[in-house]
């Protein structure tokens, strides 16, 4: 595969927690050390600062999934497309959260010298070697409520569920205009293939590889029904019709919307992606350990391979 020409970086944003002292202190110290245009900002002052994300050429998260979850709704807006090939501005995330399943650098018992090591080794990466081979692209999730769209930059899950009263929820769900059933449940869950090791998989869900354009439909503690999940494929469209009660839309974990009475959805994939700068693909790994899996370099002996004297 032929290479690149080195890339030049214009800017490079840094996103920190502003719920974790040390991911301030950690970015202040790294963007005192880079040797590239940079900007600073913490997650939840993003909202009122999207204009820094033109001309980024790559963002640095420090913090957990969820940071992630609130850079990626901004960065995804910024997709393009070349050669075939779909991009958006590239997130190297920095692992001080709990849960680090799209962070890319864990930093236990690791220096700031060496953290900052690492992540030039990540931008001369970038910047001189083959893009395609160090990105991992995400799909995502839009959605359109009552025939205006909400959001088309869903990275992990849509949950539709109930409000203020503790009664079931009753759903009548479409697939591509198909009418497959009314759950009566908590109410479900829309995932994509990266929020499957979430909600989702608490639920019930299969773990579906985070590069898969697939989605889930997850209901929640159904009532008379199966729990088992569907897998849709990327071109199809999920319709959602509710009932007489008011519910609660959460997207990502942290947008919420109120659903008014007989309001009717519709999900689907997006047209935006989300890009990880990578050097290789740990998600087997990680997902092994998060399941609990035994994990040894040592395999299992093998009395065929001893040499015969």
């Amino acid at each position: 595969m032929t290479a690149k020409k080195e890339l030049t970086l214009k800017q490079i944003g840094l996103v920190y927690n502003p719920q974790i002292v040390e991911s301030e202190k950690l970015a202040d110290f790294i963007k005192s050390k880079l040797s590239f245009n940079s900007w600073i900002c913490s997650s939840i002052e993003l909202e009122k600062n999207t204009n820094l994300f033109e001309n980024t050429d790559l963002v640095i998260v420090f913090g957990g999934d969820g940071t992630i979850l609130r850079v990626a709704q901004y960065t995804s807006l910024y997709t393009s497309c070349a050669a075939n090939i779909q991009e958006s501005i590239p997130i190297l995330g920095i692992n001080m959260g709990r849960v680090g399943f799209m962070t890319e650098i864990q930093i236990d018992k690791i220096s700031n010298k060496s953290i900052l090591s690492a992540i030039n080794s990540y931008i001369d990466t970038m910047r001189l070697a083959n893009l395609c081979q160090f990105e991992d692209h995400r799909s995502m999730l839009q959605i359109n409520i009552n025939g205006e769209s909400v959001t088309d930059n869903v990275l992990n899950d849509i949950v539709v569920t109930r409000h203020m009263n503790a009664s079931l929820v009753e759903l009548s769900v479409s697939i591509n205009e198909v009418h497959l059933g009314i759950y009566r449940s908590d109410g479900l869950i829309v995932s994509t293939a990266t929020g499957s090791t979430g909600y989702s998989m608490s639920a019930g869900s299969p773990v579906i590889h985070p590069q898969s354009k697939d989605f889930l439909l997850q209901p929640l503690v159904p009532h008379m029904s199966s729990n088992s999940a569907i897998v849709v494929p990327h071109d199809a469209s999920i319709e959602i019709e509710t009932s007489n009660q008011e519910l609660l839309v959460s997207l990502d974990g942290f947008r919420n919307k109120i659903l008014k009475p007989y309001s009717q959805i519709n999900i689907k994939r997006s047209v935006c992606i989300t890009t990880f700068l990578r050097k290789s693909n740990q998600f087997y790994l990680r997902i092994g350990e998060f399941l609990g899996l035994p994990n040894s370099s040592e395999k299992f002996p093998n009395p065929h391979s001893e040499s015969l004297n």
